[in-house]
Order: C-alpha cells, then structure tokens, then sequence
C-alpha cells in the first residue's frame, strides 16, 4: 500500500465501476489456490457521478500482505481494506447484480455477492486505474426513493466495504498507470489478476559483507528492465548506492530494500549481516 502503509484512497475520482463475483469454485481452489479461472465475474457495472473512495488498509499481525507485499518497513501485515465508496448516483444494476434485490426489496435471506470495484484516479497527475478484487459489503446502500413513474433514482449514496484477499492468494489491489499497454482496455472486461500484477522484484547476491568493504547486490525485476530504488534500513551498519553496492559499516545486520521505482509498493528486502575485517 512503503506506500502502502497506512494507505488511503480517497476523491479525485473520474470512473468507477462493479463487477459481481457470480461463482467461486472452491474444488479448483481446493486444487490450487491460486487458480484465477476460479472466480466468474459478471459484466463491469458503471457509476454515474462518482464522488470518492475512502478506504484505509487494515493492519494486522498475520503473514498475508496485501498488494502481494511480504515485508513492511514496520513489520506490519496488511489484510485488506475498509472504507467508503460514495457516488452521487448508484445505478439499479447495483442493487439487482450485486445486492441481489427482487424489485429493489431486500430479502433477509439472501446474501449479497462478493463484486470487484476499480476506478481512475490522478496520482502526482498522473492517471492510474486500480481494482479492489474481492470486495463485501458492510452495509447495504439505501434506496432512497422512486420516481412517479416507478423509475429507481438515487441520490448521492454512500457503500461500506471491505476488501479482503482473496481466497488462496495475497493479491487483493493492482495498479495500471496511463501509457501502460493495458491501460486502454482496462474497463472492458474484468481484469484477472494477474492481468494488471503491479510486478515483482528479487534481490540476489551475498548474505556477508565485512565492516570497510562491499558487496555488490543484483535486482532482478518482472516485468523485465524496470527501474530500482536501493535504501537501507540500517544505515549504521550499513549503506547502499543506487546501483546496489553495500557498504560495511559497523558489525551487526542491516535490511536492505530494493523497490520498483515505479511502484514503490512493490519491493522486497534482503538482510546483509556485517562482520569485523580479517
């Protein structure tokens, strides 16, 4: 959400738009939890006049991160997120698709499907287009009234979720940013996973480095050639350069990360223990 600590989402919102998880097949998931061909996602649901996305990562000590994160600088675990979507008008497909009403009359007994929500936002003016997986509802949205003529219009209404990982997998949120190939086709279906992954990245090379010497770490990134940025987290006992070369400083440990530049959400770390020169 890094950036993905204590991440909001919140207004500048251009689009936003619902898909219904329709199926979830749960023998598949049985057999891989990570088979994406066992969601079945209903056509993409437009918002007309959307307002804001509020919602805020939720912490806690588990070993599933969002975002396909495993480290945090806090040591802190992401299980989802949980807010507000408001828009100015929700269409009656929400309601029906999702909510699953029968004339817009809610059923106690039955039980909304889970649905992903993606929309366009600017980010340093920058477009970027995001989707929330496997998101529930907290609180099903009012309908306030009807027209006349029995026609359902809603008037500025507010959703709360929570997005949640889904089953089998840490990825529950990925980017798409303007001048990506994707990015033009994002809305016209229902983007898998994988389809819009934010990338990945691995450092190789020594675990040792002796204090007054250095070692020379190597970023492999997919999708292949994307810029890094090296930091680390424990300058006292050791320092980075851009290029990643480690430099001992004082015996001890020090984590290094390596983040996509273009993400910074995306990153691992790799701890280097610093020993005294022979």
């Amino acid at each position: 959400m890094g950036k993905n600590k204590g991440k909001k989402f919140k207004s500048g919102v251009d689009m936003l738009y619902f898909a219904p998880i329709t199926n979830i097949d749960y023998d598949k998931l049985d057999a891989d939890p990570n088979d994406e061909t066992a969601y079945t996602y209903g056509s993409w649901i437009r918002a007309r006049g959307a307002e804001e996305v509020n919602l805020e990562s939720q912490f806690a000590s588990s070993n599933t991160a969002a975002d396909n994160n495993k480290n945090y600088i806090t040591q802190k675990k992401n299980n989802g997120y949980a807010g507000n979507v408001r828009v100015t008008t929700l269409p009656p497909e929400f309601f029906t698709e999702i909510c699953r009403m029968v004339n817009f009359v809610e059923d106690s007994e039955t039980i909304p499907l889970p649905f992903a929500t993606a929309w366009e936002y600017k980010e340093e003016g920058v477009k970027v287009r995001r989707i929330l997986w496997h998101c529930e509802l907290t609180q099903l949205p009012a309908i306030k009234h009807t027209t006349e003529s029995g026609e359902l219009t809603i008037d500025d209404d507010q959703i709360s979720i929570n997005a949640n990982p889904r089953e089998g997998s840490n990825k529950i949120t990925a980017p798409c940013t303007e001048g990506e190939p994707a990015f033009a086709t994002f809305f016209d279906a229902v983007p898998q996973p994988s389809a819009f992954d934010g990338g990945s990245v691995k450092i190789s090379g020594d675990d040792t480095v002796e204090v007054s010497s250095t070692i020379t770490l190597t970023a492999t990134t997919a999708p292949a050639g994307k810029a890094v940025t090296w930091s680390s987290l424990d300058e006292d006992n050791a320092t980075v350069t851009s290029g990643g070369v480690v430099s001992g400083v004082a015996e001890g440990t020090a984590t290094i990360k390596c983040a996509l530049t273009s993400d910074p959400t995306v990153f691992t770390t790799k701890t280097i223990t610093v020993t005294a020169a022979e």
